[in-house]
């Protein structure tokens, strides 16, 4: 992983890769450079370190280990009634799991992965130790290029072989999008004139806002414990915003929650003045230290950057696209602060900025995993729009459109020669037309007509 990283890096090409117990062989395409063969040499261990920690989480090794972990610890929905679920679907759940926890840092399984790859799976501590020997001159590698491969490197190529064979000719590009060969700042210099608000559709943008506020339907609290969870989800709430949220009256569950310290209330600053909100128990440290709110000992506690960082970050993630003063509204953050922290997220691809919607007053910002969820729900949506119809519906169609039937047949001065432009060119013989084509599509066909614009030079037989 480290190796094929820094070949990206320095030669920017996307190199095969086979490996096993024995060595590690690489295709490299066809070039003017030649192969950096100082790459061991000149990588040190906090270098490799890194790099595979960069790599690791796009391997296939880390999705197995994911899967397997996930499994031990119950994760993974089974298919019911006592049967065991298939390899196939495990992957695809698993799969789905992984693409949900990667934005959780603390994920306990997440880490376990990571744990398992680098200490049991690849050995990373002898893999430091011996780079680190290279680099004190303990251990020395040797350059050696010959025309015929020697056994090791024979297997190696049979393995190469073996599955280019029957691999699927799928675009370096498409296999991984997280490492593509362009240059991303050219790309989103040439994605910059580009409105998204004219590409996803209000439905999708207002259905996915709709399920990550929980104001949905189908997605709103119907039980005293699914509103602490959402306070923990989304942070603060008003009584009137929890009101929203919720299939009954809320002042029950508020009294309840609030008896045993698990929501307590605090005041928001806005850029209107403070605002009265309840916010999870586990959260109000946090709510202190990013706005310097007096704590239980009546004390301000310090303003903490990590604090506002936490707070702004959870509401990007839960309030689809929004705009700085729709996030001023919400949080009295400094101005400067919020624009060097907003840039820092767009910097860093956490959160996209632009337009998402059509009546939005400014440029907006949106969390990068809920534009994902937008753009899919926008592409189901049109699925479902072009989807086959019936062979009645296509028949019935097609009698309108050929104006065969009684509600689209033609009248009129002009009618003629719009029927005869639908089907100019159709290679008929001339008692078809006047007997059959014509008669069928005209409510008052003549004859005369017809030989009056051939006559005339307008039509030509």
């Amino acid at each position: 992983l480290a190796i094929a990283s820094a070949l990206r890096e320095r030669t920017g090409v996307e190199v095969e890769l086979q490996s096993n117990d024995d060595g590690i062989l690489f295709r490299f395409p066809d070039a003017d450079s030649d192969f950096p063969l100082d790459l061991v040499t000149a990588m040190t261990a906090d270098e490799a370190r890194e790099r595979i920690l960069g790599e690791l989480p796009n391997s296939a090794v880390f999705g197995a280990q994911f899967r397997q972990n996930a499994a031990r610890a119950l994760l993974l929905p089974g298919v019911g009634r006592g049967k065991r679920t298939p390899f196939w679907l495990q992957r695809l759940r698993a799969k789905d799991l992984l693409q949900v926890v990667r934005r959780l840092k603390d994920f306990p399984i997440v880490a376990e992965t990571y744990r398992d790859c680098l200490e049991e799976v690849m050995d990373l501590p002898h893999l430091l130790h011996l780079l680190r020997a290279i680099q004190r001159g303990e251990m020395r590698v040797e350059v050696i290029e010959s025309v015929n491969p020697s056994p090791v490197a024979q297997s190696l190529l049979w393995d190469l072989i073996e599955f280019y064979m029957y691999e699927w000719d799928t675009p370096k590009a498409e296999r991984q999008l997280q490492t593509l060969a362009v240059n991303r700042d050219l790309l989103q210099d040439l994605l910059q004139d580009v409105d998204l608000a004219d590409l996803l559709r209000p439905e999708a943008v207002a259905a996915i806002h709709g399920r990550l506020q929980h104001t949905a339907l189908h997605s709103q609290a119907r039980s005293v414990e699914e509103l602490a969870l959402f306070l923990q989800e989304l942070g603060d709430l008003s009584t009137s915003e929890i009101a929203q949220r919720t299939t009954a009256d809320p002042a029950p569950w508020i009294a309840q929650l609030a008896g045993t310290q698990r929501i307590v209330q605090l005041a928001i600053p806005t850029s209107h003045g403070s605002q009265a909100r309840w916010v999870a128990g586990e959260l109000a440290n946090e709510y202190r230290k990013a706005f310097g709110l007096p704590g239980d000992d009546n004390w301000s506690m310090p303003i903490e950057d990590a604090a506002r960082q936490a707070v702004l970050a959870r509401y990007l993630r839960h309030a689809g696209a929004t705009t700085v003063d729709a996030i001023c509204a919400r949080y009295a953050f400094p101005v400067a602060w919020l624009a060097t922290e907003l840039e820092r997220l767009v910097a860093e691809k956490a959160v996209a900025h632009g337009r998402f919607t059509p009546d939005a007053p400014a440029a907006e910002y949106v969390d990068r995993q809920t534009l994902e969820q937008m753009h899919r729900r926008t592409l189901s949506i049109l699925r479902k729009e072009v989807q086959p119809v019936s062979y009645a519906a296509y028949a019935d169609f097609l009698a309108r459109w050929q104006h065969l039937h009684p509600q689209t047949r033609l009248e009129g001065a002009g009618a003629l020669r719009q029927l005869l432009q639908q089907l100019r060119a159709l290679p008929v013989v001339g008692p078809i037309w006047e007997r059959d084509l014509l008669p069928l599509r005209l409510v008052h066909y003549r004859p005369a007509e017809l030989a009056e614009l051939c006559q005339g030079g307008d039509l030509l037989w």
